[in-house]
């Protein structure tokens, strides 16, 4: 008995010492220091000749000619290196030209533990792909590309949950980010009441969504970057069966002056996504899985005196899915898109700045091809945010 409370003093006094050097430096930041603002706006003005809200994808895309995409208000909270947050609520117009309010993400988070972890719980982007977790004001094209809304969702993979982040630094970074949650779709939780032709909207995740992530990134100076990443996604989908995602990156990152200031920087890469949607009607009892590919090539560059331009192309497999000698109960047509842009920004204070942007869409549909222009004008005040 004596030596087993000697053990028990012994295991307290090492849990303890442990504790106190674990939390050492977890003292809190000056209050001042906190709270950090952002405020972001993208509206654009635009034509073609489809209809835009047609070939719209996101929730953000241009959907009519004059379209208030998104006007972002956010806090990043940080009350020292290890105890962070962040929300965003994004104002937009709709088709029936009214304004509207979306809670875009809300969370918590814990950085820097030890073993290099890091944990998040609340409404988060799932770090899925190289899009999906950015902001429209992060956006280096007026619109989505079309793999990220069209495998994961309009709104891009978002849920109600936590995830947890096992990180390696050096100068080969590797990260695996494993996330589960509700699946927050376009009803806010609620299962989508608007189905589109084609079951498109039923194949996204509708209820519990598990994901991960795995980043590797290699600096190899000051002038070259390669990343790479791997990511896979199941849950239910809205017609009550499963959903499979499975997606492959990699931008590869030229800076001409390294960290230096002036010269230009240029990105290039590409991501190809592949999808199973198993699918089902009640009323006929045909029960199937749709299988289908697609993928996306970008090349981005700006310049330091504020000049950026960039050139995408897009490409979705089409696929169909039904009973025979009935109507489809998944339909997606094929598509190639290719995107062109140059924009201008202006800083006009230390964080507050403006962008110009001109871009064209040509579109080849099964049904005929389409061009389209738009004219984007952004307003972004504030610092980095919480990730």
């Amino acid at each position: 008995m004596q030596q087993n409370g000697v053990m028990r003093i012994l295991t307290f006094s090492l849990t303890l010492a442990s504790s106190t050097t674990l939390f050492a430096d977890w003292a809190l930041y000056d209050r001042e220091q906190w709270l950090d603002i952002a405020a972001h706006a993208r509206v654009s003005y635009g034509g073609s000749t489809g209809e835009l809200s047609e070939l719209a994808t996101f929730g953000h895309d241009p959907n009519q000619e004059l379209a208030v995409q998104g006007f972002e208000v956010s806090a990043s909270l940080r009350l020292n290196d290890h105890i962070q947050g962040y929300t965003s609520v994004n104002i937009f117009r709709d088709l029936e030209d009214e304004l509207d309010a979306e809670f875009e993400e809300g969370f918590l988070k814990l950085a820097d533990l030890p073993g290099g972890f890091e944990l998040r719980g609340g409404r988060r982007l799932h770090r899925f792909g190289q899009q999906n977790a950015v902001h429209l004001h992060g956006w280096d094209f007026v619109d989505s590309n079309l793999v990220t809304s069209t495998f994961l969702g309009e709104e891009g993979l978002l849920s109600d949950g936590g995830d947890i982040t096992w990180i390696w630094e050096g100068p080969v970074t590797s990260a695996f980010t494993f996330e589960v949650g509700e699946a927050v779709t376009e009803e806010e939780g609620e299962e989508g009441e608007e189905e589109e032709e084609g079951g498109i909207e039923e194949a996204f995740f509708a209820r519990t969504v598990y994901s991960a992530r795995w980043l590797v990134r290699w600096d190899v100076n000051d002038f070259h970057r390669h990343q790479w990443g791997l990511n896979f996604g199941f849950g239910e989908n809205g017609y009550g069966r499963d959903t499979f995602v499975y997606s492959a990156d990699y931008y590869y990152t030229y800076r001409s002056n390294g960290f230096e200031t002036g010269g230009y920087d240029l990105t290039v890469g590409g991501e190809i996504y592949y999808r199973e949607v198993e699918v089902e009607d009640e009323d006929s009892g045909f029960r199937d899985e749709a299988d289908h590919l697609g993928a996306v090539a970008s090349a981005t560059v700006a310049w330091s005196n504020g000049w950026e331009a960039g050139l995408r192309y897009d490409w979705l497999e089409g696929e169909e899915s039904g009973p025979v000698g009935g109507d489809a109960i998944f339909s997606l047509g094929e598509r190639h898109r290719v995107s062109a842009n140059v924009g201008k920004r202006i800083q006009i204070a230390e964080d507050f700045s403006a962008l110009t942007r001109v871009q064209v869409n040509f579109d080849d549909l099964d049904d005929g091809d389409e061009q389209s222009i738009f004219l984007q004008v952004g307003l972004d005040w504030g610092g980095p945010e919480v990730r």
